[in-house]
């Protein structure tokens, strides 16, 4: 098992090996999920990680399998695991519905091995800083409670560990210059996060690189989107933002089509050694 995993990851895992030993057992999905009395999209949702088995239809599972100690072993392990995994800081009851998307966003960022995001004229949320935070809580959550702002506040700034942690996600980060000038918080509040993102892209595994206003239409503002790039042979997922929430992709032709897009933008993106000079240069300014 990976160092720092994820549910999901684990969830993916056991799905794999589930799926192995069927197969190993000369069955098909279909003559399970009669076995067990459930439909085939839910053996289908086990297979592939997106749905827990139960601790009695895993038994039922390891019985019908026939699968030797070692394996069982190696089988119960992962659902054990993976269901303990689930005491992440995610998965506490204080957060359920101070993020509209719900836990899967959380589960993909920290189960992912890279992300590309493209954020527009806002600052990467896993490269914001407290204040900058609260102060874009304080405007979009105005009629919030102090209570909801202040859970926000503490799971934007969980979600950073993921850049620092022991083996951390590869970030590359794509922004619009007018995030680095857009006065969020006032001028203390931006500084402090100018000088943020100078010390985070000292990270090996931080990239972060800016459209300038001479980018043109490549400069212009869009959706936030981020591709999760998962360990293994797991599929890539694509989740944009929209007005009334977010959605989430994961048929290959979307991701692709998304991928090509933030390469194009990349194409029109100052390096990051200009993106560092820009930063400072705007931060002598202020």
């Amino acid at each position: 098992m990976p160092s720092d995993p994820s549910p999901i990851m684990v969830r993916q895992m056991l799905g794999a090996a589930l799926r192995d030993a069927r197969r190993t057992a000369g069955l098909l999905q279909e003559q399970v999920a009669e076995s067990l009395q459930v439909s085939q999209d839910r053996m289908s949702r086990v297979e592939t990680g997106k749905q827990w088995p139960t601790e009695s239809q895993l038994s039922q599972l390891i019985a019908l399998y026939k699968v030797d100690q070692r394996a069982r072993g190696h089988l119960e392990g992962l659902y054990s695991a993976g269901r303990s995994l689930e005491t992440k800081w995610w998965m506490h009851a204080k957060f359920r519905g101070v993020f509209e998307e719900g836990t899967s966003f959380f589960m993909y960022e920290d189960a992912a091995q890279k992300i590309s995001i493209s954020s527009g004229t806002t600052i990467p949320g896993c490269l914001q800083t407290r204040d900058y935070i609260t102060a874009l809580s304080d405007f979009y959550h105005v009629d919030q409670s102090l209570e909801y702002r202040e859970l926000f506040l503490e799971m934007r700034l969980l979600r950073r560990d993921i850049i620092s942690r022991r083996t951390p996600v590869a970030y590359d980060a794509l922004i619009q210059e007018a995030a680095l000038r857009t006065v969020v918080g006032g001028v203390r509040v931006l500084a402090e996060q100018l000088d943020h993102l100078l010390a985070a892209v000292q990270r090996s595994n931080v990239t972060l690189r800016v459209l300038p206003f001479a980018a043109g239409a490549a400069a212009v503002t869009g959706s936030i989107s981020s591709i999760f790039d998962f360990p293994g042979d797991t599929p890539s997922i694509l989740y944009q933002e929209q007005t009334t929430g977010g959605d989430y992709e994961d048929r290959p032709a979307h991701v692709r089509k998304a991928r090509r897009r933030f390469e194009r933008l990349q194409e029109h993106a100052l390096s990051q050694s200009e993106t560092i000079r820009l930063i400072e240069r705007i931060r002598k300014e202020l």
